[in-house]
């Protein structure tokens, strides 16, 4: 299940919560480094506009950042992205 938070035009959160598995359902987990992300973003129809370290806006990412904080807009300007799913 995931959920997006959207504000001024930009996603401003995006969160995955993955349940216990039930049966033989298994989670995968992914790892990116920021340009791979980046280009995800990039290839689901987003331009990145900036990319954040650790919650400190402007920080940029670090071998040592525990967190990286990405912001995004819709490549064609609109508030928000549906791809139909």
């Amino acid at each position: 299940m995931g959920a997006t938070s959207w504000g001024y035009g930009r996603l401003c959160a995006l969160v995955y919560q993955v349940d216990k598995p039930i049966g033989t359902s298994f989670f995968a987990l992914r790892r990116y480094d920021v340009d791979g992300f980046t280009a995800l973003l990039q290839d689901t129809g987003f331009t990145v506009t900036a990319v954040h370290a650790d919650y400190t806006r402007g920080k940029p990412p670090a071998a040592d950042s525990q967190v990286w904080t990405f912001e995004a807009t819709p490549s064609d300007g609109s508030p928000g992205h549906d791809s139909g799913n």
